[in-house]
């Protein structure tokens, strides 16, 4: 019960859309890696690598840290979600139903904290 309430006062006082705040924001996950939908994990893995290799933060020292820094971040994140199987259904399912507000983010939450919110 203490966690519907908690999720509940989350989604409640969050002054962002909900879509905004799981999987990727409003980026899609498979656009930021630049990887395909259907992608194998070693695949998403390579991709993954290569990235965080180019926009790693120790090697864009100067002018350019602060976009390489979002951007590394950015691709983590994308690599946090497509790298987990439960977590890559859920991502899938949001993408192909968005119209389904609150079964989304209780995927989602079911999905990344690996409890269950009821």
């Amino acid at each position: 019960m203490a966690t519907f309430l908690c999720l509940a006062l989350a989604l409640s006082v969050a002054p962002q859309p909900a879509a905004a705040r799981m999987y990727c924001g409003n980026e899609n996950c498979y656009d930021v890696l630049g990887v395909a939908a259907d992608a194998a994990a070693g695949e998403v893995k390579r991709r993954y690598r290569d990235l965080a290799k180019q926009y790693h933060p120790d090697k864009n020292k100067g002018a350019g840290q602060a976009e390489a820094e979002a951007t590394f971040v950015k691709v983590a994140e994308a690599y946090e979600v497509l790298s987990d199987d439960e977590l890559r259904a859920s991502y899938d399912y949001f993408l192909a139903h968005p119209e389904e507000h609150m079964g989304n983010q209780y995927r989602f939450f079911r999905a990344k904290y690996k409890i269950s919110v009821w």
